[in-house]
């Protein structure tokens, strides 16, 4: 693979061992891979919230799946029925998303998941 003229372009976070070798961090531009298509889920949260029922949401890969699929959090809007959101959602996405990049599963919340320390963090599907 070609070296990119400019490394900070470069999606993946390489750093160097103490015997020489490459190790990579991940990719710095968030992409994952749904059916072998590069997906971006903050790109997709952003459109989610562009949706006049979402207050905010955030768009994951749902890991207890066969195969890679997005998952999406959303809060609602003030004034809209939480009970309807996710059945809005699902059918606004079938027609915004090519399916790759369409959440198979959308659950909603008063607030976004968070772990002890404040910070984002996976969710199991609602009961």
């Amino acid at each position: 693979m070609p070296r990119p003229a400019d490394p900070s372009r470069c999606p993946i976070t390489p750093s160097s061992t103490s015997r020489g070798g490459l190790h990579l961090h991940g990719r710095k531009d968030h992409a994952v891979q749904v059916g072998g298509v590069n997906v971006y889920p903050d790109r997709i949260a952003a459109r989610l919230r562009e949706h006049p029922l979402v207050a905010d949401c955030v768009v994951r890969l749902d890991s207890c799946l066969a195969e890679p699929r997005l998952k999406a959090f959303a809060i609602p809007a003030p004034g809209a029925e939480p009970q309807r959101l996710a059945a809005e959602l699902e059918a606004w996405c079938r027609s915004a998303f090519p399916a790759p990049e369409r959440p198979v599963r959308i659950d909603c919340g008063p607030a976004l998941p968070v772990s002890e320390l404040g910070k984002l963090t996976d969710w199991e599907a609602a009961a």
